[in-house]
């Protein structure tokens, strides 16, 4: 062995002999639990593809009169100008809730969460109102 240690700890360069496979001559004996080596793997797996069977193999298709038509789910949901306004009440809401089980759990909430909390009976009236408005609007398209 051949060993070269510069001045710089981070430049060490370590020129190592190929030694012989073994000293001792000793023949080594096999795996105790028999598992297969790469040869045997290898052979195994050659095995099972020449035992597949064509039909396995070959990509199989479906007749036209069984395909299931697509449905096209890329065109975007149009909403009237109400269910927009009440989609975001109720999103405000939801932030509404969250705030006051934070503030139930002990949280210090800051200015602008304490207002969010109490806009919560005007956020509620207005969902009321246009949730009311927007079935009466229904049943007179109906």
């Amino acid at each position: 062995k051949i060993f070269f240690r510069p001045q710089n700890p981070f430049l060490l360069l370590l020129v190592v002999r190929k030694m012989p496979h073994t000293t001792t001559k000793a023949v080594r004996v096999k795996r105790p639990d028999s598992r297969p080596n790469g040869k045997r793997r290898m052979k195994l797996s050659k095995q099972m593809d020449d035992a597949q069977v064509i039909q396995d193999i070959r990509v199989t298709k479906l007749p036209v009169a069984e395909k299931k038509e697509r449905v096209n789910n890329n065109q975007p949901i149009e909403l009237t100008k109400d269910e927009k306004l009440i989609r975001a009440l109720k999103k405000k809401l939801k932030g509404i809730d969250k705030l006051m089980e934070d503030q139930k759990a002990g949280k210090v909430l800051n200015e602008l969460q304490l207002n969010k909390i109490s806009t919560l009976e005007q956020t509620m009236k207005d969902l009321e109102a246009l949730i009311s408005s927007n079935t009466q609007e229904e049943d007179e398209l109906s």
